[in-house]
């Protein structure tokens, strides 16, 4: 595995995070008012969830479509959707200890999303992993369809 170092001083990252943090929470009514009325369909109800932790399988999806999350995460973008911070050979972040609690699912829903239950929060979070994996499929087909040409 590759071990880059860390590029982003801790202080720098606290107080970055301190901004996106606010930003966020301003913004988060905004976000999930994008949530179509299918889209809160599919969400499982409290009593249909499996598990109540999501469990990250490092597909990188997340940090290759911050462009998808609104304003909140523009610091992160490096100009094309993807964070600064993930390494494209490992998809694992580069200051995952120190990342932006905006990154950290379980202590950003205690920050900003505690007004709905964690179950909730964990099947609206796995809902939309789901559709950024489907995401990444349909430009990796789009991508091969135009190198055969």
């Amino acid at each position: 595995m590759n071990n880059k170092p860390n590029t982003v001083s801790v202080s720098c990252t606290a107080e970055l995070n301190t901004f996106a943090n606010a930003q966020f929470a301003e913004s988060k009514t905004a976000v999930a008012s994008e949530i179509t009325v299918a889209d809160a369909a599919s969400i499982p109800e409290q009593h249909e969830l499996e598990r109540t932790v999501f469990v990250c399988d490092r597909c990188g999806s997340c940090c290759r479509h911050l462009n998808l999350f609104g304003p909140s995460y523009a610091w992160l973008d490096r100009g094309d959707g993807v964070c600064r911070n993930l390494d494209p050979e490992t998809n694992l972040c580069l200051i995952y200890n120190n990342r932006p609690l905006i990154c950290n699912v379980k202590e950003g829903y205690k920050s900003f999303f505690s007004d709905i239950s964690y179950e909730r929060y964990i099947a609206m979070t796995m809902q939309g992993c789901l559709k950024l994996k489907q995401i990444d499929r349909d430009e990796r087909i789009s991508k091969k369809a135009e190198d055969k040409v």
